[in-house]
């Protein structure tokens, strides 16, 4: 038998969290930045991603273009690496380099530096479903979160995914601040919260929130449930989501954003706030300095 082959013959079966992280709008860098500057941008958000991985005890199995697969012995490891990849995105020119992950629980294969197994290509499927900012974990990741993060998981959907026949149900993960998860958790003891709706206008663009739409994303690309042309927008400059019944605005940006209602503005640059029954969303710039035909208006109905 060869060298290669005893290689091969190696492997180790267990059970892991399995952790996929992708860049979001990777073309679009490539679009603006050209190739090399491009590459040496994914590079160095690899590199970030990395750092984050292996402090939380995680195994960087392999790059896939400009995404990271990663196992974890343990599921709150892959928990905790998700909320600080969140949490600590770089920004690299004008570019803040977002990440949509997805995670699964399950059985693999480890041989050649490599994993194998059903339950990766479970977790590739949660990253597809993840929109940008979000970390998406299935039913089976779920079951083996401790105590400390259950609270920061929902159920978004029971679907059934490409290449199973039977039906999971699939969770989003959220991380809040200290203070915001105060309220937040307050509000998940209330099992009776009224459903609400939030009506989000810019220009001719209106989008609804609710229990059938949860998160928007504004920014400057196409992409963007609502679009802005801009240049103090960040191409994926903010999110809106819903849960129980509140609808969290997450400033993912270069330049921040300012939110006003009829008492104050707040300014948030990579930070969350709860957003008021009603108000104005100026991006980039003061509200009182922008054109009333540039700002984004909210009201919860």
């Amino acid at each position: 038998m060869s060298t290669q082959d005893k290689n091969y013959s190696a492997k180790k079966t267990g059970s892991a969290a399995i952790l996929f992280v992708d860049l979001v709008d990777s073309t679009g860098l490539y679009d603006s930045e050209g190739d090399h500057q491009a590459r040496t941008f994914v590079s160095q958000y690899l590199s970030h991603l990395s750092e984050i991985i292996q402090r939380n005890t995680g195994t960087v199995v392999k790059t896939l273009g400009d995404g990271i697969l990663t196992y974890f012995a343990e599921m709150d490891s892959a928990i905790q690496a998700a909320i600080e990849i969140h949490q600590n995105n770089i920004t690299l020119s004008e570019h803040v380099m977002l990440s949509h992950i997805g995670i699964h629980y399950g059985d693999i294969t480890i041989r050649n530096n490599d994993i194998f197994g059903d339950a990766v290509n479970i977790a590739s499927r949660m990253v597809d479903i993840a929109k940008s900012g979000q970390s998406i974990i299935s039913e089976q990741a779920a079951a083996q979160t401790g105590d400390v993060f259950k609270t920061q998981l929902r159920q978004i959907d029971h679907t059934i995914i490409k290449g199973k026949k039977q039906a999971i149900s699939i969770y989003e993960l959220f991380s809040l601040n200290d203070d915001q998860t105060i309220m937040y958790s307050a509000d998940l003891i209330n099992k009776s919260a009224p459903e609400r709706n939030l009506k989000v206008s810019y220009k001719d663009q209106t989008v609804y929130l609710n229990q059938d739409n949860l998160s928007l994303i504004i920014g400057r690309t196409s992409d963007c449930d609502i679009s802005l042309s801009s240049p103090l927008v960040s191409r994926h400059h903010a999110t809106i989501t819903y849960h129980k019944a509140k609808f969290i605005y997450t400033d993912k940006s270069t330049n921040g954003s300012y939110i006003k209602d009829n008492k104050q503005e707040l300014f948030l640059r990579r930070e969350q706030t709860i957003l008021p029954d009603n108000g104005v969303i100026s991006t980039g710039i003061e509200t009182e300095k922008n054109s009333s035909d540039k700002l984004i208006y909210f009201s919860i109905e």
